[in-house]
């Protein structure tokens, strides 16, 4: 049996869903933290077992049983989160788990710059996964081109996206290809003891951003590169983000511009058997309520 944490949230949504498409015979399994909002997967045939990252006897139980594991990143601006994965790395190897599948970050080899809390720590958890004696695969994903509104807003004040990564590139993919191209390793024989990038075959700017979005809303909306002091600065102001927030988004766009996010790598490609999905297709539908008001 599979079973994918975080079943609640995009990339786990996306990757049971995948997985329901390659085969119904299946059986499937995801972790939530509250039966009660589990309805969706519940109708769709998922065993849903409850338990929390902070719990670990609960980990234990839910993963009794489980061949193949999918470890979802768990979310935490603090040092919670090395606490959390590491609790679930632990309760599989206890609870007998063969293969976890672990969803990390990007993660250029001649890293120049630390996001803390999560590049750090995802080079922590991947080498406690390593050692844990169980296989393992490691999936560093690129940036998820559905967070781009975190990063750009919605409302694009003075037609004008402000964001701290100068010329620096993401290759952006989408929750919903890596689900399908995860949903693959899954089910496919010789992925054990690897580390794998899954990131879009190409490449984008926040100028490049601008540009598609200018097109989209039929407006002229033009990048501009502000100081990460000046983006917090901004953040906290015009938007009353708490300053650790503003901080953590503007500490993305300073990484861009040390090139952490511009790697590509076919291998998401050759999973999927198809190139992932580019901006200029998928930004439409992500801003369409903004542009679009009935």
């Amino acid at each position: 049996m599979i079973l994918v944490t975080g079943a609640n949230g995009g990339l786990g949504a996306a990757t049971i869903n995948a997985l329901i498409k390659k085969s119904s015979s299946l059986q499937i399994a995801g972790l939530v933290r509250d039966r009660s909002k589990a309805a969706e997967l519940i109708e769709k045939g998922i065993d849903v077992r409850t338990g929390d990252y902070d719990d670990f006897d609960s980990l234990v139980a839910a993963f009794k049983g489980i061949e193949k594991l999918v470890l979802v990143s768990a979310p935490a601006l603090s040092d919670l989160r090395l606490k959390r994965e590491s609790n679930a790395i632990l309760a599989a190897k206890e609870a007998g788990v063969k293969h976890i599948i672990f969803t990390g970050i990007q993660n250029r080899k001649d890293r120049k710059y630390i996001i803390p809390f999560i590049t750090d720590v995802s080079d922590e958890v991947e080498k406690l996964l390593i050692e844990s004696g169980m296989n393992y695969t490691i999936v560093e994903n690129s940036i998820y081109a559905d967070s781009i509104p975190l990063f750009t807003g919605e409302t694009f004040e003075d037609n004008n996206i402000i964001f701290t990564a100068g010329n620096g590139r993401f290759a952006f993919v989408t929750r919903s290809d890596l689900g399908e191209g995860i949903a693959t390793l899954l089910l496919q024989d010789g992925h054990e003891n690897k580390k794998y990038t899954l990131s879009n075959s190409e490449s984008w700017s926040f100028t490049d951003i601008s540009a598609i979005i200018s097109n989209i809303s039929g407006r002229s909306i033009s990048y501009r590169n502000i100081s990460k002091e000046e983006y917090i600065n901004h953040q906290v102001s015009k938007h009353n983000l708490p300053p650790f927030v503003a901080e953590f988004l503007a500490n993305w766009g300073i990484a861009a511009q040390e090139g952490e996010f511009a790697e590509t790598d076919n291998m998401l490609e050759q999973l999927l058997g198809r190139k992932p999905t580019g901006l200029e297709e998928f930004l439409p539908g992500l801003f369409y309520s903004t542009f679009h008001t009935t």
